[in-house]
């Protein structure tokens, strides 16, 4: 009699996919409470810090208010915890697989008292 070998059913191997996303981060103090950014208002030299899930880390200071990191080759869907250290400001999300992400840190001006006690 003859013996049925089955055929094998081919396993597609699994495509890599990295990210060609970046991460646009603002940072400014809005003294004129119109919750947008105008000349003035932003902070320059404000340390960011990006971290990636598998805890790698990657800081940068704001030039005129903003930081730019290219998150280019990174997997996507990786956890992304973007924070201003010393500020306790924070932001997270996961990376897309391509585009810009902005994120905004809006500082209000502090109320000052007008007279003295």
């Amino acid at each position: 009699a003859p013996t049925i070998v089955p055929t094998r059913t081919p396993v597609p191997t699994p495509t890599v996919y990295i990210s060609s996303a970046k991460i646009i981060v603002q940072v400014y103090v809005d003294r004129n409470g119109n919750n947008t950014p105008d000349d003035g208002e932003w902070i320059d030299a404000m340390t960011v810090q990006v971290t990636i899930s598998n805890n790698e880390q990657i800081t940068q200071r704001t030039m005129n208010g903003i930081a730019v990191f290219d998150l280019a080759g990174y997997p996507p869907n990786s956890g992304i915890d973007i924070s201003l250290p010393g500020l306790y400001r924070n932001e997270t999300f996961l990376l897309p697989e391509q585009g810009d992400v902005t994120v905004v840190f809006k500082f209000d001006q502090p109320v000052l008292p007008t007279s003295l006690p």
